[in-house]
């Protein structure tokens, strides 16, 4: 089973390494980051589409995603995703995977 708690902070802060990780990529080949970046978008898709699926139990009730990163910035950081926000981000993230895989056509 995947813990919805955990996957919201991947969904969060993934996008932020991959980025790095993407610009570092990037100064040796550029294709090599294209790449990557469209390996990143696809998987950040995949991964919020699953939390879409597997949220509701047997039973059809939705169950709520947090996460929390204490003593950041003072109050720290709380992530809540439930219903709406839950099919919000899946479409925010089909959006972003295709602006992202049909960007390089654009920009020829």
């Amino acid at each position: 089973m995947i813990n919805g708690n955990v996957v919201l902070g991947v969904l969060v802060f993934y996008p932020f390494v991959g980025a790095l990780i993407a610009y570092a990529l990037g100064t040796k080949k550029e294709a090599a980051r294209d790449y990557l970046a469209d390996f990143i978008v696809v998987s950040e898709f995949v991964v919020a589409f699953a939390l879409l699926l597997t949220n509701g139990g047997s039973n059809g009730t939705e169950e709520a995603y947090c996460f929390e990163l204490t003593k950041i910035c003072g109050m720290g950081l709380h992530f809540t995703m439930e219903g709406f926000r839950l099919v919000y981000s899946t479409v925010v993230a089909f959006m972003w995977m295709m602006a992202t895989i049909l960007s390089k056509e654009y920009c020829k």
